[in-house]
C-alpha cells in the first residue's frame, strides 16, 4: 500500500506522523474556513464556481491560488468546496491543488500516509465562461465532451482537507458523480477509509 499503509485502515506506528502532519493541516486553515462561511462574500476572496453543483458539491477555484508555487498551504487552499442544497450552500471542504505534480508522487503520497486520499478528474469536459472555465460535464463512452468543449486530461492531483464529517475520513475523495479517479493501492483498491468497492468513479 502507499504510505506503508494498508487500504483496511491498519497503519503502523510510522504513520502517525503522517496523520499528525494532516490533521495539522486541518486545523491551519481554520482561518480560511471561517472567512469562506458566507458563499456570498468568497468572491472578494478571490474564488470563482467552476459550475459543478449538479453533482451535490459545488467547488470555487482561486486562479491566483493555482498558479503559484505554493504546496499545501492551509491559508491558501486553491479551492472551497460547498454542499449544495438547493440555493443554500455550506461550506465543508477545502481542495489543495498540486501544481505540477503526478498522482503517485511520493511528496503527495507520504505527505499524509494512507487516509489523505489523492485524486485526479480526467474525464472532465470544460467550456468557457464569463469568469473562466466552467465544468460541462463529462466525456462518454467514445470518450467524447458534449459540444462547445474540451478534455484537457487529468490535470493536476487534488485532496480534500473535510471540515465535516465525513464517512470516509478527513481527507477522502467525493463519492458518487463528483468522484475523479482516486490513487490506489497496487491491489486497485482506494487508500482511504473507503476502500471497498465503489460504482463513483474511483480506481
Amino acid at each position: 500500500m502507499r504510505g506503508g499503509a494498508r487500504g483496511d485502515g491498519e497503519c503502523p506506528e510510522s504513520c502517525a506522523d503522517h496523520g499528525d502532519r494532516g490533521q495539522r493541516r486541518r486545523r491551519g486553515g481554520l482561518g480560511v474556513y471561517a472567512a469562506g462561511g458566507d458563499v456570498h462574500a468568497i468572491g472578494a476572496l478571490g474564488y470563482r464556481s467552476i459550475g459543478d453543483s449538479v453533482t451535490g458539491y459545488e467547488h470555487f477555484i482561486n486562479t491566483a491560488y493555482l498558479r503559484d508555487d505554493l504546496f499545501l498551504d492551509a491559508e491558501h487552499p486553491e479551492s472551497l468546496v460547498y454542499r449544495v442544497d438547493g440555493d443554500n450552500r455550506t461550506l465543508v471542504s477545502a481542495m489543495y491543488i498540486a501544481k505540477g505534480k503526478k498522482i503517485d508522487d511520493p511528496d503527495l503520497v507520504n505527505y499524509g500516509g494512507a487516509l489523505m486520499q489523492w485524486h485526479v478528474h480526467d474525464n472532465l469536459c470544460w467550456k468557457a465562461g464569463d469568469g473562466g472555465p466552467q465544468v460541462a460535464g463529462v466525456t462518454d463512452a467514445q470518450g467524447n465532451c458534449p459540444p462547445a468543449s474540451i478534455n484537457p486530461g487529468a490535470g493536476n492531483p487534488m485532496v480534500h482537507v473535510w471540515i465535516t464529517a465525513n464517512q470516509c475520513g478527513p481527507f477522502a475523495a467525493l463519492e458518487g458523480h463528483g468522484a475523479g479517479q482516486a490513487a490506489t493501492s497496487p491491489d486497485g483498491r482506494r487508500t482511504d477509509t473507503c476502500s471497498h468497492d465503489h460504482s463513483g468513479g474511483h480506481r
